[in-house]
């Protein structure tokens, strides 16, 4: 294999997201921030005076000295995500990062650079490129893929050679991890054991490699760890025995036997045994010591002890976790309960991460990971199982939304157990289902838990649910606890998906494809309804598949569907017999989205839309006839294409973006403006010579004009507010960046009945 593509990033850009200031604050217009769920662990590296502790979405780095915590992901210099190994290299004093495409980072830790090397993930070979392990010995790095080895060369910075014929297999086999183990080198792979001398042969000729047998005392079968300890060699066979390598022959040890073996470790005169659930300690004696590092549930995946004695336990359920003295602390960025997340709601204050509750066919997942609060820049996290930084529920899967009542209450849906309600202040769980006095829900596979709420919504009338295949489908609980329940005449009726209430009353009820689709429009005042479809004069939608309603500023309805876009612009009829068709944008000389699928669309505070596709995240103008931007995970630091879900923060204009490996936000242009000035802030100011990003002015009446002028009244620029959000690059019309000096910011409304005074300081 040739060298492998190089891309190098600078140190500025990296290792600057320290947690506790920056979770506290908002980020600045134009830029990104990550929301992963860290505490699936799986690997961790010491260096000395840090702790590397790597998970799926990116590296949260410990400073040993003050505890601090720093976080590294595709935001903020990873070339990915999907992380699948990490090691650190003592001599050149380089962190190795491999990913589950094949690529690798390596991060300097003289000057915070980072080296990308991408060939392997953008090469043709169409096998397994993950990247499964990096050993090291002398100046080569033996790195385990998912095809065999690489041998890379730590001086140049290259690789060396490529073994990807083991077993004579020409697709190549699973290398899950390798050691140097006297004068030869061990692979623990997926066809059992192998070894070859580490000097003087052709390591690409297959039949220079062993492959260990019953003949030799191990099975031919999958292995995944190796761990030198005491002179001897040591492998594991996942519930079966842990066996040990001397003077040419393995023997099964009387170890644990039958256990779920995940990893082995040597590290600190100690020989580490991971299983499942629990972790063991092996000293000289040989005798197997359990680690109680947690009180909770464990799920230890990786052991290293440092120099200063210290045990550090990569956790798949509690994230990073220090153990000396029979004492453990854990070791957690803030962040939600999983990075599964369908469902995001904002409301008062506060972002709602849930995760999910139902299948493509609408079965119940049986989730309980629960959902998880974000306010004011830290995560709580509620959910059934017991991990660290969790708030126990009772037994409740599968949320799929969450409404705030007029009260505070939370109401959160479940697709089986009902509506479970809560107040944060103090945290008093209820659940509702058909056995509480006064509830209408109905369970519809009964004994099971079948009590399948698949949507929530609020207006000025109480909290609205839809009772999933229920004879009796809509709810309304009101605001003095009262319930009123609507039996709708259309059938499908019953398969609601999403209920939004339009300007007029009226509620839009999101029928699930796999009944039909369409939208039902219901009246609960009169109690008619239409289903709009695709019929010419009644909907005339792109597809029957609705995928997402939305109620933009000026009230019109913006509906996505597998075949594209379209608004309603006139207040729909409830007789069959008056005509509504919806209507397609035209961008670019033909339908938006003509064939192509469209998942959601969100409005921002300037009107603007946001719609997600199969192949990213588009942001239109108000009209849709201009593309403003296009995100995807090729040029931004979304993890993926595929968006699960968005929801908007309209005081910030932060757009926070789940998708199906994690979810990151992004701070818009746009906010949401009322008719006067309010809580004006210019940020940053003063504007330092490193800020080379776009100043925000919010809290701007909506769409007001905005003068920025020197002290002397010059005219600087002049900008219009998106919503109630100014922007400006620091730069005049002629496109130098402003001088040194104070600068004075005027806004008016559209008519001059209100306006804002502010000073701004540029320091060059």
């Amino acid at each position: 294999m040739d060298v492998m593509n190089i891309k190098k990033v600078s140190s500025s850009l990296l290792l600057t997201v320290l947690l506790s200031p920056l979770f506290g604050q908002e980020i600045p217009i134009g830029e990104w921030r990550s929301h992963f769920a860290y505490n699936n662990t799986f690997g961790i590296a010491d260096s000395g005076d840090k702790i590397y502790a790597a998970a799926a979405q990116g590296i949260y780095i410990l400073d040993k000295e003050d505890n601090s915590l720093q976080l590294l992901s595709k935001v903020n210099g990873l070339s990915g995500i999907e992380l699948s190994a990490i090691a650190f290299e003592e001599n050149s004093r380089q962190l190795f990062i491999g990913y589950a495409n094949g690529a690798i980072d390596l991060l300097d830790e003289k000057d915070n650079s980072i080296l990308t090397f991408d060939q392997l993930k953008t090469s043709d070979f169409s096998g397994n490129k993950r990247i499964e392990h990096f050993d090291f010995h002398q100046n080569t790095a033996y790195i385990s893929t998912g095809f065999g080895l690489l041998l890379f060369d730590l001086q140049k910075k290259e690789i060396m050679e490529t073994i990807r014929n083991l077993g004579g297999n020409e697709n190549g086999i699973v290398v899950h991890e390798s050691v140097v183990f006297n004068d030869s080198i061990f692979l623990a792979s997926a066809i059992g054991m192998l070894a070859a001398p580490i000097e003087g042969v052709n390591l690409q000729d297959f039949t220079r490699w062993k492959e260990f047998g019953l003949f030799d005392g191990i099975p031919r079968a999958e292995l995944r760890t190796l761990a030198p300890f005491q002179e001897k060699l040591y492998t594991a066979l996942e519930n079966e025995a842990i066996y040990s390598y001397q003077d040419g022959k393995w023997q099964a040890e009387s170890l644990l036997t039958g256990k779920s073996f995940q990893h082995l470790d040597s590290s600190g005169s100690r020989l580490w045994i991971s299983t499942q659930d629990s972790l063991w300690a092996i000293e000289e004696s040989m005798e197997p010591r359990p680690v109680d590092y947690s009180d909770g549930n464990k799920k230890p995946q990786q052991v290293i002890v440092d120099a200063q004695g210290k045990t550090w336990i990569a956790d798949g359920v509690n994230g990073l976790y220090g153990y000396q003295n029979g004492r453990g602390t854990s070791y957690l960025p803030s962040g939600p309960v999983s990075n599964t997340i369908a469902t995001l709601r904002y409301a008062d204050n506060t972002l709602y991460a849930l995760t999910g509750g139902f299948d493509q066919v609408r079965r119940p997942l049986g989730n309980t990971s629960g959902f998880s609060l974000f306010r004011n820049g830290f995560w709580s996290k509620f959910s059934v199982q017991e991990a660290t930084g969790v708030t126990l529920i009772p037994p409740f899967n599968d949320a799929v939304d969450i409404v705030v009542g007029k009260d505070g209450t939370r109401y959160i849906a479940s697709f089986g157990f009902g509506l479970l309600t809560f107040e944060e202040g103090n945290r008093s769980f209820i659940i509702i289902d058909e056995n509480s006095p006064g509830s209408p829900l109905i369970n519809i596979d009964p004994p099971n838990r079948g009590t399948f709420l698949s949507a929530l919504s609020s207006d000025q009338n109480g909290i609205w649910m839809a009772n999933y295949a229920a004879s009796t489908p809509l709810h309304l609980r009101r605001p003095d606890g009262s319930w009123t329940s609507f039996a709708l005449s259309a059938i499908s009726g019953r398969y609601i998906l999403q209920i939004i209430p339009d300007l007029f009353g009226l509620q839009w009820l999101r029928i699930d494809p796999v009944q039909g689709g369409g939208i039902l429009v219901f009246d609960p005042e009169s109690g008619q309804e239409r289903l709009l479809n695709r019929d010419n004069n009644n909907g005339d939608l792109p597809s029957n598949a609705v995928n997402d309603i939305v109620v933009d500023r000026d009230g019109l309805l913006w509906v996505a569907t597998d075949n594209g876009a379209a608004f309603f612009a006139e207040n729909v009829p409830l007789s069959g017999t008056d005509p509504v068709n919806a209507f397609q944008p035209i961008f670019e000389a033909r339908l938006l989205f003509d064939d192509e699928k469209v998942n959601h669309i969100l409005v921002d505070g300037g009107n603007r839309k946001w719609m997600s596709t199969e192949s990213g995240l588009w942001l239109f103008n108000d009209s849709v006839d201009e593309l403003l931007a296009k995100f995807d995970e090729s040029n931004s630091p979304l993890p993926s294409n595929t968006i699960t879900d968005m929801v908007i923060q309209e005081k910030t204009g932060e757009l926070f973006f789940a998708t199906d490996k994690g979810m990151v936000s992004f701070r818009g242009t746009a906010t949401t403006g009322g008719f006067i000035h309010e809580d004006v802030q210019i940020f940053p100011n003063p504007v330092s010579r490193e800020f080379n990003g776009t100043l925000g002015i919010s809290g701007l009446a909506s769409d007001a004009e905005v003068k920025i002028t020197d002290i002397s009244g010059k005219l600087i620029r002049q900008l219009k507010s998106q919503g109630g959000t100014a922007t400006w690059n620091i730069r005049d019309y002629n496109g130098n960046r402003a001088a040194t000096g104070m600068y004075l910011v005027f806004s008016a409304t559209s008519d001059g009945s209100d306006t804002f005074v502010g000073k701004l300081a540029v320091v060059n």
